[in-house]
């Protein structure tokens, strides 16, 4: 069987790390990713397939797409336990589809994980006709293609077209959804999470919403109201002081100062899900201690609490006691009923 050609082998390593959940250790990949696998099985030196996996990185590397290597908190530099992922956090689509480079085929190979379902489909039949494999490399290693915010696309378009929107939201600090009214002026993704900077109606301030704490679907506006016309003029006004690029700076901005501040401190189990998940996020600090920068307490309250015991949370003390406050209801809701009482139907 002929080899494949490098750019084939280097698309295949871009789908295997992009979708595998935990990132894949060099072995895994020799083994199962496209490319590799076969001259493996045919008998191929270790030492060959290492300088092309390290030569596949650097190609990938220089069209802007970086494979990451990351350490096991529990044995760093440990070459066994290092895994390999790429990251999503700074992936933009690219303007023009039409040129057959490895470099736009690579990009949006990359793009469909952090895309709406509307855009995925079309980048992927493009990136198909461009010669992107049409099957998974492996059951079990690419699942399939996710909408992680289902509102991506229309607020995307309101931005472009800075059609107001009305949204439900859900903060930390509230129980219930409370109505939104905003004009649109910049989307971005940071830290893999995808964020809607807008301008509040009401308050004629610029704020900065979660796509995932959006409950249900954004609607289209109605410019006469709720809001008195005194309201709308002002956030207008404030809405075309920037373009949407200096208003995407502004709230990465602010953001990152976010992400600076909240350092949480806490301990993760070594060799545990927990300490493969988190891995690139973790700081050592001694004696068995990390820290961890966040932006959504609640959000990362979530996150570790669904570790359990491979997680313990120091500091700061709102997140501590938001962790322990979901466990005792998960506890709770599965505890077997009081004798005497009926079990639910």
């Amino acid at each position: 069987m002929a080899a494949l050609p490098a750019h084939e082998r280097q698309l295949n390593l871009i789908l295997a790390l992009q979708h595998t959940r935990f990132g894949l250790t060099k072995r895994r990949i020799l083994e199962t990713v496209a490319g590799y696998a076969e001259e493996q099985r045919a008998g191929a030196q270790p030492a060959s397939l290492d300088r092309k996996f390290e030569r596949d990185k650097e190609a990938l590397r220089k069209l802007g797409i970086e494979v990451i290597a990351t350490d096991d908190p529990s044995a760093p530099g440990d070459n066994q336990l290092i895994r390999y992922h790429i990251s999503e956090q700074d992936s933009s689509l690219p303007d023009d589809l039409d040129d057959e480079s490895l470099s736009l085929i690579t990009a949006a190979t990359v793009l469909l994980g952090t895309l709406d379902q509307q855009q995925a489909s079309g980048v992927r039949a493009r990136a198909r006709a461009l010669g992107a494999p049409r099957q998974p490399l492996e059951p079990g290693i690419l699942p399939e293609l996710a909408v992680y915010e289902p509102n991506l696309h229309l607020v995307q378009q309101s931005v472009l077209t800075r059609t107001p929107l009305e949204f439900e939201y859900h903060t930390q600090h509230h129980v219930d959804a409370l109505t939104r009214l905003v004009i649109p002026v910049a989307v971005l993704l940071f830290h893999g999470r995808w964020y809607l900077h807008a301008v509040d109606v009401p308050l004629a301030q610029p704020r900065t919403f979660l796509l995932q704490r959006m409950v249900g679907l954004v609607r289209a506006a109605d410019a006469s109201a709720p809001a008195p016309d005194t309201s709308w003029a002002s956030a207008r006004e404030i809405a075309d002081r920037c373009d949407q690029s200096a208003w995407a700076k502004a709230a990465r901005d602010g953001l990152d100062e976010q992400w600076k501040t909240n350092v949480a401190e806490l301990e993760v189990r070594p060799a545990t899900e927990a300490s493969v998940r988190l891995a690139d996020q973790l700081e050592a600090i001694g004696d068995g201690l990390f820290q961890m920068h966040y932006t959504d307490a609640g959000l990362l309250a979530d996150e570790l609490a669904g570790f359990g015991a491979d997680v313990l949370v120091h500091s700061p003390a709102a997140l501590r006691q938001g962790v322990i406050d979901r466990l005792r209801r998960l506890a709770a809701d599965h505890a077997a009923p009081a004798e005497g009482s009926e079990a639910p139907v």
